[in-house]
């Protein structure tokens, strides 16, 4: 089981990962709108993996926190 100290390590891990997604979204957006194409694309796939990283850190965070008795 783990401790709420590792918890909330965790969970401060997941919330740095959140912002350098949100950075991500927010350079593709402004570079959509500069209409900077070679920018967005790079911008969309480096987004779409820092995305798929936060969705699993979340969902093993999640996990991991139910109960294991049954």
């Amino acid at each position: 089981m783990r401790t709420t100290d590792q918890k909330l390590k965790e969970a401060e891990i997941i919330i740095r990962e959140v912002k350098s997604m949100r950075t991500f979204q927010k350079a593709y957006f402004q570079a959509r709108w500069e209409k900077d194409e070679a920018r967005k694309t790079s911008l969309l796939e480096q987004s779409k993996l820092q995305e798929k990283k936060v969705d699993e850190m979340i969902r093993s965070y999640t996990e991991s926190n139910e109960s294991k008795l049954f």
